[in-house]
């Protein structure tokens, strides 16, 4: 039975990967987990300490496809010789008038024949505000959860979430209106 709720208890660790420990103001996460190409949805797992800074920013690169020209060529576009009269102003309001011819030119133009996907990556960060959160123990550590989603593969959009997992209190986690911002009220 011990060992039915050991394994029961380290499943969220599994699922989630590592645990991110919030030790400095700013951690790299890296890339996001993005399988052939496809939207990312990563779940972070991530420990909060009496150490951890009020305000942590995450930075993570997410790729995302946008509609490009992937294929070019050169072409010549041919300007054939033509005449035009040109007058320039002479003596007491009366104007010299020529007629000029002018060779034809070629003018090398690049166009593009062909549109496609082009992946991009974009970087990013996601701010953690733990102003609202409990006071921790020196030894005391809660474990939280979030998850960034993106939208569509063809989108730079994403969406933020979190939980508390294993935590001092129950806590309210929401996305800033303004901004990559999840609070963390403890309620």
């Amino acid at each position: 039975m011990k060992t039915l709720v050991l394994a029961l208890m380290a499943l969220p660790m599994l699922a989630f990967g590592q645990e991110i420990m919030l030790d400095k103001k700013t951690i790299d996460l890296g890339a996001l987990t993005q399988e052939t190409n496809a939207a990312a949805n990563e779940l972070v797992a991530i420990k909060r300490t009496a150490k951890t800074p009020k305000k942590v920013v995450l930075k993570f690169k997410m790729n995302y496809m946008e509609k490009k020209c992937v294929e070019f060529e050169t072409k010549q576009e041919d300007i054939p010789e033509f005449t035009q009269v040109v007058c320039v102003p002479g003596l007491a309001g009366q104007h010299d008038c020529e007629e000029k011819v002018y060779a034809g030119l070629f003018n090398a133009k690049t166009v593009c024949v062909k549109e496609g996907l082009v992946r991009k990556t974009l970087s990013e960060e996601l701010k953690l505000d733990f102003g609202g959160a409990v006071a921790l123990s020196p030894s005391a550590t809660e474990l939280f959860q979030i998850n960034i989603k993106q939208k569509t593969i063809m989108s730079d959009d994403f969406e933020l979430a979190g939980k508390a997992l294993d935590a001092a209190s129950l806590y309210e986690v929401k996305k800033s209106a303004f901004g990559n911002t999840l609070k963390f009220k403890a309620k």
